[in-house]
């Protein structure tokens, strides 16, 4: 870095960069390109000087040029036609054969070649005794049309497989593994194994109702013990007694039918409604 932008160091004087910038073509951003032509007199001295064919200076034929443009082909009179002019054969017979003419060949100047006026070039083409029909249909027999002996299954002696109801390999969806998965709010983040449990595209184009603050619909179907359910009674701002308490919770495990001793959240708002004589 020193070597390239050295520090304390006087800059080039201009006579060295305009040396640098003649060598190398080496010029600032934004800088015009000079060549330092010297001009004759009759262009450096007069401001007015442009390049190019001058006009005509006649004032008697100022717009004439368009004029001449539209009538192309008139002659100097008005209403005629410009007179033939006489050239030389040869000179035509020249432009016959060296220019190009519309949908014609170029003449190579070979001559015409010794074949018939209806000659066409190329390979002839030969009749076949197939057709595309035979191709699409074919021609092979029964047992031809039979599939491999060796599609789906292996048939080389010693590493066949035998039927059996087992399943080879690991499925893609490890439902076999998710009663030992941690819960998906504690995996890693580079956990990429899809346990079965993953959110599906529904409940990205319709999330549940409480899914802005961390609670799934999930959760409220998931059977829980007394004692959760009266915590989150409570967090919710439901202050119930120990006597109403027990009655909601024993309605809950009712409607569920299996005479277990937990209950799901749907099930205690259900029978917090029954009990209480709220809406049903």
């Amino acid at each position: 870095k020193e070597a390239m932008y050295p520090r304390e160091r006087e800059p080039e004087p201009p006579e060295v960069r305009a040396l640098y910038n003649k060598s190398h073509g080496s010029h600032l951003a934004g800088e015009m390109a000079t060549r330092d032509y010297k001009w004759p007199g009759t262009v450096s001295d007069d401001p007015h000087f442009r390049f190019g064919v001058v006009d005509a200076a006649d004032v008697a034929s100022r717009g004439m040029g368009v004029k001449a443009a539209m009538n192309s082909e008139a002659a100097r009179e008005p209403h005629s036609v410009p007179g033939v002019n006489i050239g030389s054969e040869t000179l035509e017979h020249k432009r016959r054969v060296t220019n190009d003419h519309l949908g014609r060949s170029r003449n190579l100047m070979t001559g015409r070649q010794p074949v018939p006026p209806d000659h066409s070039y190329g390979v002839k083409t030969n009749k076949n005794a197939y057709d595309v029909g035979d191709c699409v249909r074919g021609w092979y027999s029964a047992p031809e049309q039979e599939p491999d002996a060796d599609l789906g299954r292996c048939t080389q002696p010693g590493r066949r497989n035998f039927h059996t109801e087992r399943r080879f390999g690991i499925p893609t969806i490890r439902t076999d593994l998710l009663q030992h998965a941690l819960h998906a709010d504690k995996r890693a983040v580079t956990n990429a194994t899809n346990f079965g449990d993953d959110p599906k595209a529904g409940h990205l184009v319709v999330p549940g109702k409480f899914q802005h603050i961390g609670v799934a619909d999930e959760d409220f179907t998931q059977r829980r013990g007394k004692q959760e359910l009266h915590e989150i009674l409570q967090g919710a701002g439901y202050l119930l007694d120990e006597t109403a308490f027990e009655a909601v919770f024993d309605r809950a495990t009712q409607l569920h039918g299996d005479g277990g001793t937990t209950a799901s959240m749907e099930a205690v708002m259900v029978a917090y409604f029954q009990v209480l004589g709220g809406p049903s």
